[in-house]
């Protein structure tokens, strides 16, 4: 099987990096795609990050049962991608 990080299909990126350089991440996107990410575009995403970054202590959290998942599907499911990328995936 070939790694996931050498498909020239895939842009793989980590939620980590969203959330801690999300601009920096889509520009990683924009460039895997070919395409520019105008400064217009550039610069709402900017203002957009500066109204949001209000999150409650520690962080929202997030559960699949929320969505009616169950967290040994979704384990399966992705047992492969959880091989690959051990340090993307984290059991919470």
């Amino acid at each position: 099987m070939q790694p996931l990080n050498q498909l020239s299909f895939i842009c793989d990126i980590s939620s980590a990096g969203l959330v801690d350089d999300p601009l920096g991440t889509v520009r990683r996107i924009y460039e895997f795609l070919g395409e520019e990410l105008s400064p217009l575009a550039e610069q709402r995403m900017a203002e957009w990050l500066s109204i949001s970054r209000e999150r409650p202590a520690g962080g929202w959290k997030h559960h699949p049962e929320m969505v009616g998942l169950k967290r040994e599907a979704i384990q399966t499911a992705f047992a492969d991608y959880r091989r690959q990328y051990p340090e993307a995936v984290a059991d919470r």
